[in-house]
């Protein structure tokens, strides 16, 4: 992921952020575009958190990942561990990769 994103400086809401790279991806892949090479994304100088494709990209994923920890610390605690056998664990370990592959697709369509 691009470093510059850890700077945060993306001030979409998270339906805006998660509407433009939506219609961003699209354009990259729209058949007319990929004719005339129009769906490259521009990259700024200086950077443009709020319009650099990547930098759309990396601040969903950045905001996708604290999601995931905050509902992971708040779920961690609810669960007794006693009851959940050994192996069982993988169940609660793919959950994470499942939902952000299921997120990923969902957002690219």
């Amino acid at each position: 992921m691009n470093a510059i994103v850890s700077f945060r400086k993306c001030t979409l809401t998270d339906q805006e952020l998660i509407d433009k790279v939506d219609k961003m991806t699209d354009a990259i892949y729209n058949r007319d575009n990929l004719k005339r090479s129009d769906g490259i994304p521009i990259r700024h100088i200086p950077a443009e958190p709020n319009n650099d494709y990547d930098l759309l990209v990396g601040e969903l994923l950045v905001r996708f990942q604290d999601n995931m920890d905050n509902k992971k610390s708040e779920t961690s605690t609810a669960v007794d561990v006693s009851l959940v056998k050994r192996k069982d664990w993988s169940v609660f370990r793919n959950t994470g990769l499942l939902l952000f592959v299921n997120q990923i697709l969902h957002v690219f369509g």
